[in-house]
């Protein structure tokens, strides 16, 4: 609510104008940075920054112009921002403004607000920017940001119309020369009309191909149409290509670039990584960071990271194989060691690695996960189960240990046991669909009478019968029920509906085990769980 006041205080400054010299009423002190996570290079930098405002709030001159006083509160507010140091670079903003207005701190004292969540602040103080700088031919790039990040937030806060009024401005402004308006009309199309999302879409990828979200886009879009065969073509491209299109926003690119040290990029490479999902530019800040730091383990687990999403598992390899030569305690190393083992079918490998970090920690719950999924893989039941009881024993409510010992007991022949977990983890986690789902196909299709139940089956499966997300399971398990009393026909027609859906949802790697069961039904046989040995 304070900053909600204190904008509100700027735009009545920003009409009005704000004159003298003294301090006006709206002006914060600025306490002093913490830096005690910062290194000795950047922790110069920010002191030398709240330093060189320091003297304006304990004796500010007398004579001193409204100009140069805040410019001297943007200078410190960008250097604070570019550290992340968020609290203190939007109260030297607003500072800032109160003395002199400026299009250029609104839309970073937008970024800033966006930052901390704070959207609906940062949408206006964006609109605002746009409004000071439209008509400056100069400023241009900085409209198109300040546009788009404006729409971007109406967005987020579901003002669908405002959001389409700020991305068509940005389209006519450019005379239609910038893609990222269309992408941001596209989105406020999807939910509503699809056809149209798919026209602003379509207009985006045209002017820059490839890029990775307006494909997934593309790709929903389509399916939602049930134009199935298009959808697959996005997501071939999709699932190959690696770059989004993003806005250009020189002046965040700007404060970025005062960022100069080590910890900088790690910082800059970690929220490009964790918070914009942009691993290309993350990878480039691991990459510099660790050209003045190659023996530090954190950064090269977290350009291993970056290098997964980007699908270069060897390289990812190799950098979490180094962090753990460097840090035989760093366990998210071993964990992300052993992933990329399994991803590579390395499994002996994987168990391996994960075994020497619960060596290191025997206390990792991800490192008993993970290793519980791989024995499960491995068909090494007794293994997984004894692993997932371990983890239940900590977090009773775990989903993934409830959901692989259920089927790590199932696997096993041991139904009832199955059957009775998960009616139990049903108390724990109410209509969890995948718990729902697994527990219908022990009910429908348990090899053992006295545990098949297709009433009790009927009666858990109608908990997510109206699911548009799962649409497909339910249609499955349909058919499984109907199957199982001999009604094949029905069951027929509720699998070949199944596997439309799944198409229709992307989901075409279940193809194979749908059309098993279609062919079962096909023979007049109902499904049953079949145990490996």
């Amino acid at each position: 609510m304070a900053h909600k006041m204190c904008i509100g205080f700027v735009v009545l400054c920003l009409l009005n104008g704000c004159g003298g010299n003294s301090l006006p009423d709206g002006v914060v002190l600025i306490e002093s940075p913490d830096v005690s996570q910062l290194d000795d290079a950047a922790k110069q930098q920010v002191n030398s920054a709240f330093k060189s405002i320091q003297k304006l709030q304990t004796d500010p001159p007398a004579d001193q112009p409204a100009k140069k006083t805040a410019a001297l509160y943007a200078q410190a507010g960008q250097v604070f921002q570019s550290y992340d140091v968020i609290d203190l670079a939007i109260a030297c903003y607003e500072n800032s403004l109160s003395y002199q207005k400026d299009g250029d701190i609104l839309h970073l004292l937008g970024r800033a607000y966006r930052e901390t969540d704070q959207m609906e602040i940062a949408a206006d103080a964006f609109s605002h920017a746009a409004d000071f700088l439209i008509n400056d031919r100069a400023a241009m790039p900085y409209v198109v940001a300040s546009l788009y990040w404006a729409g971007d937030s109406y967005l987020e806060l579901d003002e669908i119309e405002t959001a389409r009024e700020k991305f068509q401005l940005g389209i006519d402004r450019t005379n239609g020369r910038q893609p990222i308006f269309y992408l941001g009309l596209g989105k406020t199309y999807m939910e509503e009309d699809p056809v149209k999302a798919i026209e602003h879409l379509s207009r985006a990828e045209g002017m820059i191909p490839g890029r990775k979200n307006i494909l997934y886009l593309l790709m929903t879009a389509h399916r939602k149409i049930g134009e199935v065969e298009r959808a697959k073509q996005y997501q071939e491209q999709f699932e190959k290509s690696v770059e989004r299109l993003l806005s250009v926003d020189p002046l965040h690119v700007k404060v970025q670039g005062l960022r100069k040290t080590v910890s900088a990029h790690r910082m800059r490479g970690n929220t490009a990584l964790f918070k914009e999902k942009n691993y290309v530019e993350a990878v480039r800040h691991f990459k510099l960071a660790l050209e003045e730091k190659p023996n530090d383990a954190i950064l090269n687990v977290n350009y291993g990271v970056a290098m997964m999403y980007l699908g270069n598992i060897e390289i990812a390899g190799e950098s979490f194989a180094k962090a753990i030569t460097l840090d035989r305690t760093r366990i998210t190393a071993y964990i992300n060691l052993a992933s990329v083992h399994q991803r590579q079918g390395k499994l002996d490998e994987a168990i391996s690695v994960l075994l020497q970090a619960l060596g290191q920690n025997p206390s990792t719950l991800d490192a008993h996960s993970l290793l519980a999924e791989i024995y499960l893989t491995k068909q090494e039941f007794a293994k997984a189960i004894e692993l997932y009881d371990h983890i239940l024993q900590k977090q009773p409510a775990n989903e993934f240990a409830l959901q692989g010992r259920s089927i790590a007991l199932a696997k096993s022949r041991r139904y009832r046991e199955a059957m009775e977990q998960l009616e139990a983890s049903l108390q724990v986690l109410e209509q969890h669909p995948n718990l729902i789902f697994l527990l219908v196909q022990v009910l429908a299709s348990a090899p053992d009478d006295a545990v098949r139940d297709l009433e009790r089956a009927q009666e858990v499966l109608d908990l997510v019968a109206d699911s548009e997300e799962y649409a497909d399971y339910v249609a499955e398990c349909q058919a499984m029920l109907h199957a199982d009393r001999g009604e094949f026909e029905t069951a027929i027609q509720f699998q070949t509906k199944a596997m439309k859906i799944s198409e229709s949802l992307g989901r075409e790697g279940r193809h194979e085990i749908q059309q098993i069961a279609l062919d079962l039904y096909k023979n007049d046989k109902p499904q049953r769980m079949e145990a490996t040995e």
